[in-house]
């Protein structure tokens, strides 16, 4: 008895260290899985933020509103004596040394007293480079378990004791050990989990009730019976391997996770720790199972991994149709402004110019609301990353100076953009980013702004240990706003001015992406506005400065501006392309701009026909459209590039669609640039001068 005591002790503490996996899903926030008892919280590593279920709350005492959306609520209700040894297991789990984080402590409660809570997660996702970013997880209350954990701890130590009192006391030792035994037999009979004894050939010795009630069955009718009876098929041979692995190694116990077969044929699931008691000389005795019923959890498993399969396909049907939509609206606006940008070099009436320029600016306006639904939705997907690398804030300056320069000159304002002298030259961080935040905070202040100013001032905050922390710092005096707009301005799809007669236009998302971008960088967008006075939107950014050895690199790199449409001609002329592309309108707006720069060319309707031409005559380069009928530009480009003879010969992707997976698909197939649609005239020769050689 003495020894299934001990036995009991060992097992309840040698609980399960490996739960199944719970998977992220768009669904987490309806915490579907309230009812099932467990508490659920949803842990943002890279923000430190948390989410908890209702439930979790519940189980502490507390009400909704209670519980902030922190990590540092769940950290400071851990038991003092318990937090060394919760972050020490949380850390070797996010640094991948243990395969599983599951944990036993106490949560502080609100009425001050303490519960048993076991702790189980999993990452369920990390960055490109390997690194967790979010965990998800249950927090089940073992109190009652552990209690009943402590009645046997406390039953082992009164054994003890009485078995050390004298021979001449053996009358009064042997009743307090019968009343020993007999609460043993208690805490066995109606211990919260199932309790199995089995001899070396797997036949029950004795169950108890927990064991009986969960398998439907009667005392009478387990007693005797072979294991393989009761465990599922499939299971069998994982749960006897272990078994004999007790048998003829070292091993003591093992713990496992498989189903059993009910009396009324329901699979369930169970968590088993088996442990092996031997004789004194040695000798294998019998065994002990400790059964867990897990079937709830694996159910709720279950759901959580079908709502995030659901929720991944709901993903991909969103990101499949925004590729489809955006190539079916660039792939007219293409031709819509590569037509108009050729009726401007004509020397048509100022009246048809006038109109011309009208079409071909409220395009560049449509194609802008398409980038910037675009960008929202890739946002929202977690799909925009960071580039970083070393970059010049002087050079953004002047890109800014050369965009906006037409569009304040026709409002009548004023642009100065200032720095201060001890801003770095070089800096390391993505240029690009920040660049189309200065864009659209200067555009906005464009857009609410009339006869007046807009500054774009940076200055340096703070320097240390190799980074610069800048104020960026946009100010118009425009129309203003008051706080109730403020206060909705970030939100995505609205505007301060929401009136169907409103006078601004807009998609209400540029200042929601430029927050959502900061984000990324580790900043906020901050807005100060006084009605009819003006408004400053400002933000902070902590960059790295470059090195000596990477400013005297990026020195040494040749700077270049984008040529104009016309200018190359010299350089282009007598070049022999072929242009595959299937759609007829974008098929004369491309063999007009390369007429002009002096270029031959032969066109293909797609890629079977490409495949034809590039047998009959030799191409200096060959534009390829993506999406075509009979043949796409993927499977051409592939079966161009598997002769030898084509291995040089620059092929330049086409395509209405502009997602990172496709630019990469791109450079797969073997093509070694891209082009987006709708084609600029510019950026068209800037390619062509860039790969084609005289």
């Amino acid at each position: 008895m003495s020894q299934l005591t001990t036995m009991f002790s060992h097992v309840f503490k040698r609980r399960n260290l490996d739960e199944d996996k719970l998977e992220d899903s768009e669904l987490r926030w309806k915490f579907a899985l309230e009812g099932a008892g467990d508490g659920v919280w949803d842990w943002n590593i890279a923000t430190d933020q948390a989410v908890y279920s209702t439930r979790w709350k519940e189980m502490l005492g507390y009400a909704e509103d209670d519980i902030l959306p922190t990590n540092d609520e769940w950290k400071r209700r851990i038991h003092p004596e318990d937090r060394a040894m919760v972050g020490d297991t949380m850390q070797t789990y996010l640094k991948g040394t243990i395969p599983s984080y599951r944990v036993e402590y106490r949560l502080k409660c609100k009425d001050d007293s303490y519960k048993w809570i076991l702790g189980r997660g999993m990452i369920v996702k990390r960055d490109p480079q390997g690194y967790p970013l979010r965990m998800i997880g249950t927090h089940t209350d073992i109190t009652t378990l552990k209690e009943a954990e402590h009645i046997l701890l406390r039953d082992k130590e009164n054994a003890a004791l009485i078995d050390s009192i004298k021979t001449d006391k053996l009358t009064k030792r042997t009743q307090e050990l019968a009343l020993i035994t007999q609460r043993f037999q208690t805490t066995f009979e109606y211990a919260p989990i199932g309790v199995v004894n089995f001899s070396s050939d797997s036949r029950i010795e004795n169950v108890n009730q927990r064991f009986c009630h969960f398998l439907g069955y009667k005392r009478d009718e387990l007693l005797g019976m072979n294991l393989a009876q009761l465990i599922y098929s499939d299971d069998q041979a994982n749960a006897f391997d272990n078994i004999n692995q007790l048998l003829t190694s070292e091993w003591s116990n093992f713990d496992i996770e498989h189903r059993y077969v009910r009396k009324d044929g329901l699979l369930v699931w169970a968590h088993i720790t088996v442990k092996l008691m031997s004789t004194e000389d040695g000798q294998p005795d019998y065994f002990i199972k400790i059964v867990e019923d897990i079937t709830e959890r694996k159910n709720k498993d279950a759901q959580l991994v079908a709502a995030k399969e659901h929720a991944e396909q709901l993903a991909k049907t969103k990101t499949l149709f925004l590729a489809n939509m955006s190539h079916e609206i660039r792939t007219p606006m293409n031709a819509i402004l590569g037509f108009s940008d050729l009726a401007l070099l004509e020397p048509f009436p100022s009246k048809a110019q006038a109109y011309f320029s009208k079409i071909n600016e409220a395009s560049k306006h449509l194609l802008s609301i398409l980038n910037d639904i675009l960008d929202f939705s890739k946002m929202e997907e977690g799909a925009t990353q960071l580039k970083l690398a070393p970059f010049n804030l002087h050079v953004i300056e002047q890109h800014l100076m050369l965009l906006f320069t037409d569009i304040i000159e026709s409002k009548n304002n004023q642009l100065t953009i200032t720095f201060s002298p001890d801003v770095p030259n070089l800096l390391i961080g993505d240029a690009l980013r920040i660049q189309q935040v200065l864009i659209n905070l200067l555009a906005n202040a464009c857009k609410f702004t009339q006869d007046g100013s807009i500054n774009l001032t940076i200055n340096v905050l703070e320097r240390h240990a190799g980074q610069a922390r800048l104020l960026f710092k946009v100010t118009d005096s425009g129309i203003g706003m008051s706080a109730e707009e403020i206060a909705k301005i970030l939100t995505p799809f609205t505007q301060a001015d929401e009136s169907i007669s409103r006078r601004y236009g807009g998609t209400g998302l540029g200042l929601s992406i430029c927050d959502r971008l900061l984000n990324l960088m580790g900043s906020e967008l901050r807005i100060d506005s006084t009605l009819d006075v003006g408004s400053q939107f400002y933000f902070e950014l902590c960059l790295d400065v470059c090195t000596d050895e990477q400013i005297a690199e990026e020195s040494a790199k040749t700077v270049t501006t984008p040529a104009p449409v016309i200018s190359d001609k010299e350089a282009l002329i007598g070049s022999h392309l072929l242009l595959v592309e299937d759609n007829v309108f974008n098929q004369q707006v491309i063999q007009a701009f390369l007429k002009l720069q002096g270029i031959t060319f032969v066109t293909a309707n797609n890629g079977v026909e490409a495949l034809e031409e590039i047998e009959k005559a030799d191409f200096d380069l060959v534009l390829m459209d993506i999406n075509m009928p009979v043949m796409d530009g993927y499977t051409a480009t592939r079966e161009i590039k598997q002769q030898a003879r084509y291995a040089d010969l620059p092929i330049i992707a086409l395509s209405a669609a502009v997602t990172p997976d496709e630019q990469e698909d791109c450079i797969a197939a073997g093509m070694i640039d891209f082009i987006e649609k709708p084609i600029v005239p510019a950026k068209l020769i800037s390619v062509l001068n860039k790969y084609l050689k005289k």
